[in-house]
């Protein structure tokens, strides 16, 4: 069984998203290699006229076998006007129904539950289907999204939901990987509001892998194409 760790290392920058983070902008797909270790570290950093937030979150996950992979993440946040504070410990784990290949379509269900940090906010469950596939020489990846709150504050909060869409093309013989990557945080899957009220988000990222080591470094910029991705 071929074992190593990969390192990947993310920033996406968001203009004028002050609501924009309430689903994590990383774009998961269903592949799971037995025995991988990988160690992922990625950001968000959102400006809103003079002012600015930043997540930052690292993963730490394990791939069982071909099918199975477990988790751990912890999240720190620095909000607007605020300081910055642990924010949740997750716990996760994917289940892979399918791979894919040239000629078929990948799948897999994600399970995650975050530990609040603060004793004053709530716990949450999150569940995640995967798709993706290849066309031609486009990857194609997406997401759908529910976030369901746990434990004695949820008072007031309801489940959520949204969704995630990439598409990749990797430049044959170089350590490069172009694409663009599409989110929308949906409300509450009781009352989805209008377009403009919910958090739409697109725009391009880079990938760079750097030769002979499993480093894999990320750049991306997101722009609001929505008024409340946009607002305040």
């Amino acid at each position: 069984m071929h074992k190593s760790i990969r390192y990947a290392i993310a920033i996406i920058l968001l203009l004028n998203t002050s609501n924009a983070m309430a689903f994590s902008k990383k774009i998961k797909s269903s592949g799971v290699e037995a025995g991988e270790i990988e160690v992922d570290n990625y950001g968000l950093i959102g400006f809103d006229n003079d002012a600015s937030e930043w997540k930052h979150k690292t993963e730490l996950e394990y791939e069982i076998n071909d099918w199975l992979l477990v988790g751990i993440a912890g999240e720190l946040e620095k909000p607007y006007g605020g300081h910055v504070g642990y924010e949740d410990t997750e716990i996760e784990t994917k289940i892979q129904l399918s791979a894919a290949h040239s000629d078929s379509i990948g799948s897999a269900i994600e399970l995650s539950y975050e530990f609040a940090a603060d004793p004053a906010g709530y716990d949450a469950l999150e569940t995640a289907l995967i798709i993706d596939g290849n066309l031609h020489t486009i990857r194609l990846v997406g997401n759908l999204l529910f976030e369901f709150p746990v434990g004695e504050n949820q008072q007031g909060a309801d489940a959520g939901f949204g969704l995630a869409f990439g598409a990749y093309h990797a430049y044959e013989g170089t350590p490069w990987e172009a694409g663009l990557e599409y989110y929308a945080d949906l409300n509450e899957v009781r009352n989805t509001g209008g377009y403009e009220e919910q958090e739409h988000l697109a725009g391009p990222v880079l990938s760079y892998k750097i030769p002979h080591t499993h480093i894999k470094t990320r750049l991306g910029y997101l722009f609001p194409i929505s008024d409340s991705a946009a607002d305040h």
